[in-house]
């Protein structure tokens, strides 16, 4: 058996490996879910599908049934799902990319972490196991969703799946989750008076 020549492997657990595994596992089927979404609003077979859907990055799929979600006008729940989905999804993406693309390295304040060399970012293992919970939670409500689009023999918005209350963000991922404030309406300009009713008025 050929040894591996990374010696960060002895900072991680087996137990660690594990969890960092089903995590990459877990979102796979996150992005799989996704996808038979996209497939259901565009009324596709799966061998269509296939060759249209499943070729694509999670984040076109993602914006390809945000738009579709407004030509359909999604009833009220479904879009409220897609909604919170669409949150889940860019805060665990992030925690998706720094366990499948950073790099392993010993920090002198947190111990080993997790850097994305190209923006830096930097996540230890406490903040990336932190995120489980998150992770399992968008696993429900994408499901829910693809519920929510209507199955074979279940008709559109009728759920089979417990609705999950959302649970504590890990501070690292709190941004994802802000509402955004409300705009203030921009007061109507009055147009400029003519110099002909200027004249009228005097």
């Amino acid at each position: 058996m050929i040894e591996t020549p990374f010696l960060f492997e002895e900072a991680i657990s087996d137990d660690e490996f594990k969890k960092l595994g089903q995590m990459l596992v877990r979102w796979s089927h996150i992005e799989n879910t996704i996808g038979n979404c996209l497939r259901r609003l565009l009324r596709l077979s799966m061998d269509e599908a296939i060759v249209v859907v499943f070729p694509l990055g999670l984040e076109y799929r993602m914006n390809k049934i945000r738009d579709l979600s407004k030509l359909r006008k999604l009833k009220k729940k479904t879009q409220k799902l897609f909604d919170e989905l669409e949150r889940c999804v860019k805060a665990m993406q992030h925690v998706r990319n720094q366990i499948a693309h950073g790099i392993v390295s010993q920090d002198n304040e947190h111990g080993y972490t997790f850097t994305m060399k190209k923006n830096q970012a930097t996540r230890n293992k406490g903040e990336i196991f932190s995120a489980i919970e998150l992770l399992n939670y968008t696993a429900h409500i994408a499901i829910e969703f693809r519920y929510a689009l209507g199955l074979k023999g279940i008709m559109v918005g009728h759920s089979l799946y417990a609705s999950l209350d959302r649970p504590s963000i890990p501070k690292f991922l709190q941004s994802y989750f802000q509402e955004p404030k409300p705009q203030k309406k921009a007061k109507p300009k009055r147009p400029p008076r003519s110099s002909q009713a200027k004249s009228q008025s005097r």
